[in-house]
């Protein structure tokens, strides 16, 4: 590919780093997991985010039907902003012990997207950092986390830039591969299928663009797009 076309095709994944940061909360300035400070125990969250989404067990959660109390949802709310003025790295760890806790459906859907944002923007520190190993499963990780029910602005300003941030910064391979990955996430989802399709003709990969459009069209033959 010449690299000028794809700097060019590329432009608005430029911005991803800015769009993952602005999404997970502003991030303090970058630091080293290493550095964590000495009070502050790590948790499991960094190895294995997904089990963020983990419930507590039947005798710890509330009644069912019971709501959190709005004093108890409000100091929720004032715990997670806090959380989310955090680095990356610590961003992930704190949201994973928070989502252990009891909370109303639509907060804790809010605080998996954030960890989300956090693995992506934690992941991209990585890359950057010299570590593609780490920044490359940091990135499958977020996918793996990204629930179903997602927000549009979710997949369309983070998960579906994923692969371009990773190709940008060197990983071709794990590029396509996490591409793949997220296809298969959303492939009953025709506008998610499309959304993916620009990656691929951002990488002159047309019959792959011409592929996703074909599954979305049979999804969706009534969809202009």
């Amino acid at each position: 590919m010449n690299p000028k076309n794809f700097k060019q095709s590329c432009r608005p994944a430029l911005a991803v780093c800015c769009l993952l940061l602005a999404f997970a909360a502003p991030d303090a300035s970058a630091q080293d997991e290493t550095k964590r400070p000495a009070q502050r125990k790590a948790t499991p969250a960094a190895k294995n985010p997904a089990a963020a989404t983990k419930k507590p067990a039947a005798g710890e959660a509330r009644a069912e039907g019971e709501a959190a109390a709005p004093a108890d949802e409000a100091a929720l709310k004032a715990r997670l902003e806090e959380i989310l003025k955090l680095p990356a790295w610590e961003r992930v760890a704190e949201l994973e012990e928070f989502l252990d806790g009891e909370m109303p459906d639509a907060l804790e859907l809010r605080a998996i997207e954030h960890m989300v944002g956090s693995l992506a923007a934690f992941a991209d520190e990585r890359l950057r950092a010299g570590d593609a190993a780490r920044g490359v499963e940091l990135f499958r990780q977020a996918v793996r986390v990204a629930p179903d029910d997602m927000s549009d602005r979710l997949f369309v300003e983070v998960v579906s830039q994923l692969p371009a941030n990773l190709y940008l910064l060197g990983q071709r391979e794990a590029a396509f591969d996490l591409a793949g990955r997220i296809e298969r996430r959303v492939k009953a989802n025709p506008r998610r299928l499309l959304a993916l399709a620009p990656f691929y003709l951002s990488m002159e990969r047309t019959n792959e663009a011409a592929r996703l459009a074909a599954a979305a069209a049979k999804l969706a033959p009534q969809m202009p797009a």
